[in-house]
């Protein structure tokens, strides 16, 4: 039987071999999906004017300043928040930001939603 030691090693190696290898696939995926990326971005027109709210992350290696610029011209009334230092899933990155930038677009809306 394994001691605790052992398997927590054991534990590491595979998570770490598991991690590298999704990040090295990810990126692959994305690039090889543009032609989806496209029909999708086609679509967009037609959700282009409800209040938007981007958050970005500016470590992304598969999504750069390009697709975001992109996404900020099709949505006329965003609102981006760009997270330092996180990757695409800034969700998982950085939680505690995510959900501030939620909560305060959010109030925000609110708030002009009431004014108006």
């Amino acid at each position: 039987m394994p001691s605790r030691t052992d398997f927590g090693a054991s534990c590491r190696k595979l998570f770490e071999a598991y991690e590298w290898r999704s990040s090295a696939v990810f990126p692959r995926r994305v690039l090889a999906s543009r032609a989806f990326f496209t029909e999708v971005e086609t679509g967009l027109a037609d959700l282009a004017h409800p209040p938007t709210l981007i958050i970005w992350g500016d470590a992304d290696i598969a999504f750069r300043r390009q697709e975001r610029e992109r996404l900020e011209a099709t949505f006329p009334r965003h609102r981006t928040v760009i997270v330092e230092g996180t990757g695409t899933y800034v969700e998982s990155d950085a939680p505690e930001e995510f959900v501030a930038a939620i909560r305060d677009w959010t109030a925000a809306h609110r708030a002009d939603t009431h004014r108006g």
